[in-house]
């Protein structure tokens, strides 16, 4: 399970690279494309040995810019989400903002880099406190659009604990 914003969620991911294709074929002049993405979505996964249901929710602002020519060289979203995750065993739940931009830009060679700045993911245990978190700025390299297993080239604040086996264990049954 990744906690990488702009393509955690399957359904997310596909409004943007529709809304993104949408953009560049209709990008006629030089000024960026500014929308806004509504969420509200469901997902689950069983990678704790047990279910895990989550929701999103919140939108996504999404500025895509242009060279002269009309091609598209990066995107920022400006993230506004919250996520709950709920053990529909036993009915407790963890919830995490999700807020701040990712800064995305395409490189000629097909790569791209992906700055995600703000809270990207903080588990927060009820009488524990701040249990893992990945805060502050994280920069990942993508060799071409395929790229699964990005390198990770700059990294800044708390990126502590394992998020996944941080929720697994506050929601255990």
């Amino acid at each position: 399970m990744r906690f990488r914003r702009t393509f955690r969620f399957g359904l997310i991911s596909a409004a943007f690279s529709a809304a993104l294709l949408l953009s560049v074929s209709s990008a006629g002049a030089v000024a960026p494309d500014n929308f806004t993405v509504e969420v509200d979505e469901s997902f689950s996964f069983d990678d704790c040995g047990f279910t895990i249901e989550g929701r999103t929710t919140g939108f996504v602002k999404v500025h895509v810019f242009f060279d002269k020519a009309g091609n598209s060289v990066g995107v920022i979203n400006n993230f506004a989400l919250k996520v709950t995750y709920t053990n529909p065993e036993t009915g407790e739940t963890l919830t995490t903002p999700v807020v701040g931009p990712d800064i995305i830009t395409f490189q000629d060679d097909g790569s791209e880099t992906v700055a995600s700045i703000g809270i990207i993911a903080r588990i927060v245990v009820p009488g524990e406190g701040l249990v893992a978190a990945q805060i502050g700025k994280i920069v990942f390299f993508f060799t071409d659009p395929e790229d699964e297993e990005p390198d990770v080239i700059f990294v800044a604040g708390p990126h502590d604990g394992n998020i996944l086996a941080a929720l697994c264990e506050a929601l255990a049954p």
